[in-house]
């Protein structure tokens, strides 16, 4: 469509032309072309560009919703010169779905949408960007017209990121950036996973356990094979479960799409077969299922917390579990105990054991937890918890960095002292309250925070002090948040909270403990499953923060301040480090929450993001990071956050190590019920 097209009117010279005008013209060039009856222009969306007008035309029956497949993408702009020159198509204008409306004649000229990077493009050639996906838009001379129908993406809405073309879709859908029409009319040419009998995923990680092959191939194509049209149950025994009836398609032609592609979920396929059968042989696994069966249970786990075991990651815990299991057996099969030097290349991470020894554990990705496959018996997620624990350490090594040193530029990670003293705190509420408390009762004390006998203190010695902030004792809410994890009556929020206080003090004040109760009560949701969303999905701080904030009296000052924080998250268009700086002294406890809910709002979907964001502020940068690095740690999890931080942070498999007992002592199904485990977690975690 970038050709000249012969002017309907032809003059010399002309002033600048109406609107009327410009419409005119192109209604008229419309008359002349093949179909051109079938075409409308798009009164709503002419605007002056320069020397002339842009004015957009589609289909009209796609203009009306009577037939959504007619429409043209992307939306054919022609430009009408003043000097009744031709008339041509306006290529950039044509990459905008729907055009500014009314500007001024004297208005900027050539507007071009800035769309979410929540949007892939690439993805839906045919599917113009949304109009609720459009932030804003930017003219040549730097004019700015913000969108006022914009809608945040799936991503910064909390939704996981999807593993295929069909989720993203689905997922535009869910939040309102596309109808239900313009869904099916995508989604006939996106790829599913074909599983036999009309039933069909959209993406592997919601194909059930037993399923150990697929063909992939198009819907349209999947259509076609049926005999006189039919129906697909879609994503069946899912939160996006849909039945799709051929009727409600758009025509779908001859084009079936790419060839169909067979395939299986990591675990089934035979590169990883026969290296789990050949890794059997080389270890003595005996009986074999102890390795063969054992590396589909965790897959089928880690799709139950919505992630999925790639090849890669299905070879290296195998041979670290197959190394593993060999050495625990060996005090009965005569086996030398040998480990590799380098722990974390061959897969493993170095927890500890009680006398204080390293204890390899082959490293889980935070996308499964080994010693409890149930996901019932507790208020929280595991793989949120794991998340929350590294996301803080990680925030607390960077933050300190920067603290030290303006900045960190990247280079190594170093442990942090608020790590050490959030370790403490969780022993502490381990060793202080019952793995089941029918009673909900808070003890007068807890037990001393950083014992010198304790495994842990050697664990964790020639770590740093923790930064000596006021702001530092909310880091305690982390570990009173998770001893709430037995579902008992009384077992709640309050619960939480009296616990942060007791690990806080009496003396800290009303503010901190205040704060304290706000950061108990914002991880209590984003641990927990939400009752208005699926298992899989989080909620985000940001919708936390709305209900929280619908909950307080209208004259209440956090209502206020958390209002200026929600303000500020939903200006997509400002400076992020001028919003988060706008937010107090970034040293009191009430500055750095905010700032931290902030950040971890504005951001959640890009953790690493996030965290770079609360470490480059001023103030206590390592309280503000580490606070941050929990929110999204707990809300994506370890595989949400930046990988390559998290394979260079310093103990990371201690951080694990106690974000996994915390976890398995206050489950239901935990420590509680292994009476043969009981007499080695006493001396582990001694009461009192």
């Amino acid at each position: 469509m970038g050709e000249a097209v012969p002017a309907i009117v032809s003059t010399n010279e002309m002033t600048k032309s109406t609107r009327e005008q410009a419409i005119g013209r192109v209604e008229a060039w419309l008359r002349e072309q093949d179909g051109g009856d079938a075409l409308r222009v798009r009164t709503e969306y002419v605007v002056r560009n320069g020397d002339g007008w842009n004015v957009p035309y589609n289909a009209a029956t796609f203009l009306d919703g009577s037939d959504v497949g007619a429409g043209i993408f992307p939306t054919p702009v022609l430009f009408v010169p003043d000097d009744g020159g031709e008339l041509r198509h306006e290529a950039a204008a044509m990459a905008v779905p729907n055009p500014p409306r009314a500007v001024a004649e004297e208005g900027p000229s050539t507007w071009t949408p800035v769309v979410d990077s929540d949007f892939d493009q690439a993805a839906f050639p045919k599917l113009a960007p949304p109009e609720k996906a459009i932030l804003r838009r930017e003219s040549v001379d730097g004019a700015v017209q913000p969108n006022p129908a914009y809608r945040p993406g799936p991503l910064k809405m909390g939704y996981p990121t999807p593993l295929s073309d069909a989720e993203k879709l689905w997922q535009y859908r869910s939040i309102g950036w596309i109808d239900d029409q313009t869904y099916f009319r995508h989604l006939t040419e996106c790829e599913v996973l074909d599983v036999g009998d009309n039933t069909a995923y959209t993406s592997p990680v919601r194909v059930p356990g037993e399923v150990k092959s697929w063909t992939r191939k198009t819907l349209r194509r999947l259509f076609q094979e049926q005999d006189g049209g039919g129906s697909v149950a879609l994503d069946p025994g899912t939160y996006s479960v849909e039945l799709v009836r051929n009727h409600v398609l758009p025509d779908l032609g001859e084009d079936q799409g790419p060839e169909p592609v067979p395939g299986a979920p990591a675990e089934y396929r035979p590169k990883v077969v026969e290296t789990v059968d050949a890794l059997v042989t080389e270890f003595g696994i005996d009986p074999p299922r102890y390795l063969t069966g054992h590396l589909p249970t965790v897959a089928e786990q880690a799709r139950q917390y919505g992630y999925l075991l790639t090849e890669a990651e299905c070879l290296r815990y195998a041979r670290a579990y197959a190394l593993w299991f060999r050495n625990l057996r060996a005090p009965v099969t005569g086996a030398e105990v040998s480990w590799p030097d380098d722990l974390w290349a061959a897969g493993f991470v170095e927890h500890r054991a009680t006398n204080g020894t390293p204890s390899p554990q082959p490293w889980h990705f935070g996308k499964f937890f080994k010693r409890i496959s149930t996901q019932q018996g507790s208020n929280f997620r595991w793989n949120r918890v794991a998340g929350a624990y590294v996301g803080f350490a990680l925030g607390d090594s960077i933050g300190a960095q920067a603290d030290q040193h303006g900045s960190w530029t990247g280079g190594e990670l170093e442990r942090g002292g608020l790590t050490r003293q959030l370790l403490f705190q969780t022993e502490a509420v381990i060793r202080g309250l019952p793995p089941v408390n029918d009673t909900a009762e808070v003890p007068a004390s807890l037990p001393r925070v950083g014992r010198p006998e304790s495994w842990l203190n050697e664990a964790t010695a020639g770590t740093g002090p923790a930064p000596a902030e006021f702001s530092a004792l909310l880091a305690p809410a982390l570990a009173a948040t998770v001893a709430g994890g037995t579902p008992v009556e009384g077992i709640d929020v309050a619960y939480s909270q009296a616990i942060a206080h007791e690990l806080i003090g009496a003396a800290a004040g009303p503010d901190v403990t205040e704060c304290a109760d706000l950061l108990v009560r914002v991880l209590w949701g984003v641990l927990s499953p939400a009752e208005d969303l699926p298992d899989q999905l989080a909620k985000p701080v940001y919708a936390l923060l709305l209900e929280i904030r619908q909950s307080l009296p209208e004259h209440d000052s956090l209502r206020a301040e958390l209002t200026r924080v929600i303000e500020l998250r939903d200006d997509w268009n400002g400076d992020e480090a001028a919003q988060l700086e706008s937010i107090g002294d970034g040293r009191s406890p009430r500055s750095v929450l905010l700032r931290a809910l902030f950040a971890a709002a504005k951001r959640g979907h890009d953790p690493g993001g996030a965290i770079l964001l609360a470490a480059g502020s001023s103030g206590s940068s390592a309280v503000t990071a580490a606070l941050t690095g929990m929110l999204v740690g707990a809300q994506r999890g370890i595989p949400g956050l930046p990988q390559q931080w998290v394979a260079r942070l310093p103990q990371l498999g201690l951080v694990d190590n106690v974000a996994g007992d915390a976890f398995y002592h206050f489950h239901r199904f935990g420590v509680a019920r292994e009476p043969s485990a009981q007499e080695a977690w006493e001396a582990r975690y001694p009461r009192g």
